[in-house]
């Protein structure tokens, strides 16, 4: 890292994060949950829990905490939102989160996230996330200010996919070598006027290794990497996908990449916000996995489907050079979202909300003695009482 480097561009993004709900990484303005220094950071780096978490209910070796803690600690109320038949709906005024149907089934803002355990119960019936979903997920997306060991991003490595004899998959006479191409040029071209510095693996049509792809990034400082791809499956599936490093499978051997667990949340829901909201269609979401590349780099690091190939439909719009620039689009908005929210000197308050003033009583027939003179210019005074304001410092 060197001190010469520049802070994070400060223009305005789109909104995106929490499917336009929530604007604490995008507008940076109204979703500080928890005053600072009420309660301890929740990472997966060093494992620090809230201080008011109670012990862990553990379930076949794996660690879980109550979905009612949870909620009490993000000021969450069940039953504030509709929601469909074995689905508990969570949330306020800034926050949709949805588990179930499935064991596996979570969503924020309307965004699937992958989880690493299934939900379950404990003996009393209370439903239970395990702690690591907890700390892995959505904490470094509700409170990104409370990441450990934050740093300026300045660069952007934008990774397009294959290249030369690997041409990936081949769709609408195009192929996905040829399309991450052309969206890794869209977006540098806007990252740079953004105010980024920009490094493309590959700029032509030739064949790039992993190791050669993580080489670059191991040469750059403040940054992050962006792989992108084009997804190819069953002829249904559709929507744009971010993947994440998956947790390791022995904790005590973490990859490389697991240093970067909590950036790695953030960075990939806003990059999945923003995309669904440009596509229009919000597809598998946030997912894990144990790819190689991934789990080499030691900077935040995605893995982005930019569609599928393989849907008719969607395979039209990825050849299509207006929706490719939507798509380069919507990163630059979830990357400036991800760098703003993750600057060092970025913090928030809360101002306490101004105390509502009580409404005059009517003053008794016929006494003489009445405050209700002055009851009055004190209400005309007061003005009406403005709600919890936030700002940013």
């Amino acid at each position: 890292m060197t001190a010469s480097r520049p802070a994070p561009p400060r223009s305005t993004a789109g909104r995106g994060f929490l499917a336009c709900s929530v604007s604490l990484l995008l507008g940076l303005s109204s979703f500080f949950l928890v005053p600072c220094g009420s309660v301890q950071a929740a990472t997966t780096q060093s494992a620090q829990q809230p201080d008011s978490w109670s012990p862990a209910t553990v379930v076949q070796g794996i660690p879980y905490q109550s979905v009612n803690e949870l909620c009490n600690f993000y000021k969450l109320d069940s039953g504030v939102r509709p929601s469909q038949k074995g689905t508990l709906a969570l949330g306020n005024t800034d926050i949709s989160l949805e588990l179930g149907p499935g064991p596996l089934s979570m969503r924020l803002g309307g965004i699937p996230l992958s989880l690493s355990h299934p939900l379950a119960r404990d003996p009393r019936g209370s439903l239970l996330i395990s702690r690591l979903d907890w700390v892995m997920w959505l904490d470094p997306i509700l409170r990104p200010t409370y990441i450990e060991h934050r740093e300026p991003i300045s660069t952007v490595i934008i990774d397009a996919g294959h290249g030369g004899r690997d041409s990936g998959s081949s769709f609408e006479g195009s192929s996905e070598k040829e399309v991450t191409l052309l969206v890794a040029q869209e977006l540098r071209s806007r990252l740079e006027k953004a105010g980024f510095r920009v490094v493309l693996t590959r700029n032509g049509d030739f064949f790039v290794s992993d190791q050669q792809r993580v080489d670059t990034a191991r040469e750059v400082p403040q940054a992050i990497f962006l792989s992108l791809h084009v997804n190819s499956a069953d002829p249904a599936a559709r929507g744009p996908e971010v993947y994440r490093l998956a947790p390791p499978e022995d904790a005590a051997h973490p990859a490389p990449g697991n240093a970067e667990d909590a950036r790695n949340a953030a960075l990939s829901y806003a990059l999945e916000s923003a995309l669904s909201s440009a596509a229009e269609r919000v597809g598998a979401g946030c997912c894990y996995a144990h790819y190689s590349l991934l789990s080499s780099l030691r900077i935040p690091a995605v893995w982005v489907e930019l569609g599928y190939g393989s849907h008719p439909l969607e395979a039209k719009l990825l050849v299509s050079q207006e929706y490719r620039g939507k798509l380069a689009d919507a990163l630059v908005r979830g990357i400036t979202a991800f760098a703003r929210a993750t600057h060092p000197q970025t913090h928030f308050t809360v101002t306490p909300p101004i105390s509502q003033p009580k409404p005059p009583q009517k003053p008794a027939a016929n006494n003489k003695n009445s405050p209700a003179k002055k009851a009055t210019r004190s209400s005309d005074s007061s003005g009406s009482s403005r709600s919890r304001r936030r700002r940013r410092n």
